[in-house]
């Protein structure tokens, strides 16, 4: 069981004419907190934590002084006690008036000294008796947790002997490529400049092919150059050489430089955003006139009708293109 600490003042502090209350002081308190605390539980105003701090310091200092001097009185007794006992022990031995009384007093000293010193270390262990008594906390420790925490050192010097060993005998090496670290180096001393240059026209096959395949993707249509429209025609289309692959592959270069929208059709805006040359100009320039006053749109399949018209130079061509229809004429407007 813990020991209930007993308080070492206890101090009647008059509150006013009809009020007064006990403070308890104990061993370890502090003047501050003991003041604080009681002025916040009787609602003392600030001044009174003041006056409350000096009168506890100044009851403290008074029994300081007065344990002190019951110390003193303690510490006489004890060497009044060993006096006697050392008068008890040496009653017998009366001092010879021949001898030296200055050595007898020495002798008389330091008897006397020892028993002083005896006296206080019996307190001593009294006191840690005491102490020991209110610690009961014993810890638990298991006899064998050092035992497995210290490591063997025998095992340990014959297993890095092993592994040094192991180490020794190691004939392993590495095939290193040397052409593919020279290559790298070289190829990090080249300037990218010049690297692109070389690379520029590779570049541009791939982005025409692209292009190209995305084109057949979008536009689908392929004219069919053997067989002759089903309605009446004012130009009789015929087989020429316009009409074949590389032919058609003109014709697609020429609408898409005319810049076609997501439907495939070729309008005033786009017309007028496109980016021709003067030479596809000179082919398509009626064409993106026409469109560019009408205001009307050609998809694919009209846009190679109209060149056709064009290129013949036949009687249908000074026609307006607006008017030709589905039997071989272009029809603007029909597909927005």
């Amino acid at each position: 069981m813990e020991k209930i600490p007993k308080p070492i003042l206890i101090l009647n502090i008059k509150i006013d004419s009809t009020r007064s209350s006990d403070l308890a002081i104990f061993e370890n308190d502090e003047p501050e907190e003991i003041a604080e605390s009681f002025c916040k539980s009787h609602n003392l105003p600030a001044e009174s934590k003041k006056l409350l701090i000096k009168l506890i310091e100044d009851n403290i200092d008074i029994y300081i002084q007065e344990e002190l001097a019951n110390t003193i009185t303690d510490i006489s007794t004890i060497t009044s006690h060993a006096k006697t006992l050392s008068n008890t022990i040496n009653f017998t031995q009366i001092p010879n008036p021949k001898k030296n009384y200055g050595e007898f007093l020495y002798t008389k000293g330091l008897m006397m000294k020892q028993k002083v010193e005896y006296m206080i270390e019996i307190e001593k262990q009294n006191m840690l008796e005491l102490e020991m008594k209110n610690l009961t906390f014993k810890p638990k420790i298991n006899t064998y947790t050092s035992r497995a925490q210290t490591p063997n050192t025998g095992f340990t010097r014959k297993k890095n002997q092993k592994i040094l060993d192991e180490k020794s005998f190691c004939t392993f090496k590495p095939k290193i490529n040397r052409v593919r670290g020279k290559s790298n180096d070289k190829k990090q001393g080249d300037d990218k400049c010049i690297e692109l240059f070389y690379s520029a026209k590779k570049i541009r096959q791939k982005l025409e092919m692209k292009n190209d395949r995305i084109f057949k993707e979008i536009y689908t249509f392929q004219p069919n150059v053997g067989k002759r429209n089903a309605g009446v025609s004012p130009v009789k289309i015929q087989k020429s050489e316009y009409l074949n692959k590389i032919k058609v592959q003109e014709l697609r270069k020429m609408f898409r430089m005319l810049g076609p929208n997501s439907k495939g059709f070729i309008t005033k805006n786009t017309v007028v955003k496109g980016k021709i040359s003067d030479e596809v100009y000179k082919q398509v320039g009626k064409i993106v006139e026409e469109i560019k006053q009408s205001g009307e749109s050609l998809n694919f399949e009209e846009f190679c009708k109209a060149m056709e018209l064009i290129e013949k130079g036949n009687e249908g061509s000074n026609a307006e293109i607006s008017n030709l229809g589905n039997t071989g004429e272009v029809n603007f407007g029909n597909n927005k």
